[in-house]
């Protein structure tokens, strides 16, 4: 996304912004696991939600991830297709969207 900003001055400002790197998903697509890094700068990861794309939840599970700390999540026994990763933390939550292979 870009943003666009216009100062007092009258200079126009161009600024490429990120949404949702509060977490990695890696690889994606991915086959066999999928690994998660909490880039969250103070907030703990407790949950993990993998959801189907017609909306079913077909893995959720209480983890305690740290900033800056990667886990590995096996999801070999997930049909080809899109899904969802929802992780929340004590204060928000933040979702990413995968392919299996």
């Amino acid at each position: 996304m870009t943003v666009v900003t216009l100062t007092e001055n009258g200079t126009v400002g161009l600024k490429e912004t990120t949404l949702n790197d509060d977490f990695l998903v890696y690889p994606n697509p991915a086959s066999d696991f999928i690994t998660i890094l909490n880039n969250f700068k103070s907030t703990t990861i407790n949950s993990l939600e993998i959801i189907s794309y017609s909306g079913q939840s077909v893995l959720n599970t209480s983890i305690a991830l740290s900033p800056q700390d990667p886990q590995n999540i096996n999801i070999s026994s997930l049909k080809i297709g899109i899904y969802y990763v929802k992780i929340e933390g004590s204060e928000k939550y933040r979702i990413k969207k995968i392919l299996v292979q």
